[in-house]
């Protein structure tokens, strides 16, 4: 549980200098749109694109991996699809909100320290290729999602939303770019490299910091319908999908499964509140699974990671 402590108190810290910044009156209502524009325009494409660049090609075509971790999300994602169907009946756009919310995992900030802690040096590279599907395939599906959901009209004028909003997208065009200059083989310019990790550096630690604005504005009360069942989708049942997928439907080598296991079982991360935030769509809900499932993850992850030690 110490691991999981000690990895999870700087997000803490974070949401609460924001939090702090925002009840002393340092910064005003305005900031998190501001900073959170800043995030999703420039700081979060900055680091899909050195993401992309970083990864070996092999690496990220590991497609066992990807298909593990990534049909524990869709599996999750189906549950979360009846439970609106039959339960709570948002709309389209706000249903893939809150299920963006279930299935985007802070796998950068928590997920690659709590894999080179468990597993050593080996337990990396898929912790950041997971970071990368996270921040790339992940984002982009709860963009596409979100976008068809706003959608009012037939689906010729729907496909055409949804392809502006990829060829347009900050967040889209910027992991596209990193993958191409990678294949390439052209080297990056060293002031190129260092203004894009610069950039990229920001985005974590911005993210967090408005997540802790908007909180000191909006009760966290007001964010708790459904609270339970996103929780409990984020921390229990997609890590379990992704166990069923890892181990007993592919044949994957034993670490890179338990590492897929694992980046599912953390809680949701601040890129989900980037992304309501953007479009405006269940902000306080999406902010309180964020807050909550951290808070969870302590237990629900330290128990995962004795497993494992066993």
């Amino acid at each position: 549980m110490g691991a999981v402590v000690s990895v999870g108190l700087p997000v803490f810290g974070l949401i609460f200098l924001g939090w702090v910044a925002a009840r002393r009156g340092i910064l005003g209502p305005a900031s998190t749109d501001a900073l959170n524009r800043f995030v999703y325009w420039f700081a979060l494409p900055a680091m899909m694109f050195s993401a992309m660049f970083r990864v070996p090609m092999a690496e990220l075509l590991n497609l066992n991996f990807a298909i593990a971790f990534c049909g524990g999300i869709v599996c999750t994602l189906v549950l979360w699809g009846l439970a609106q169907a039959l339960v709570f009946r948002d709309s389209a756009a706000k249903a893939a909100t809150l299920g963006h919310a279930a299935g985007y995992a802070n796998t950068g900030y928590m997920g690659i320290p709590l894999a080179g802690l468990a597993f050593g040096p080996a337990g990396l590279a898929p912790a950041i290729i997971a970071t990368v599907l996270t921040a790339a395939v992940v984002f982009a599906v709860g963009i596409i999602a979100i976008e068809a959901g706003l959608s009012r009209g037939g689906l010729g004028s729907t496909l055409v939303r949804i392809g502006r909003s990829l060829v347009t997208n900050p967040t889209l065009i910027a992991p596209a770019l990193g993958a191409l200059w990678a294949a390439s083989g052209v080297p990056m310019l060293a002031p190129l490299k260092t203004f894009a990790d610069i950039l990229a550096g920001a985005a974590g630690p911005c993210a967090l910091f408005a997540l802790g604005l908007f909180l000191a504005g909006q009760p966290v009360r007001r964010g708790l319908d459904g609270l339970g069942w996103l929780v409990f989708l984020k921390l229990i049942v997609s890590p379990y999908f992704t166990w069923l997928i890892a181990f007993h439907v592919l044949s994957m080598e034993p670490l890179w499964a338990k590492v897929a296991v694992l980046m599912n079982a953390l809680p949701t991360g601040a890129g989900a509140f980037v992304l309501a935030q953007q479009y405006g769509l269940k902000v306080a809900e999406t902010s309180a699974v964020i807050l909550v499932s951290t808070i969870v993850s302590v237990v629900t992850v330290s128990i995962l990671l004795a497993l494992y030690a066993g």
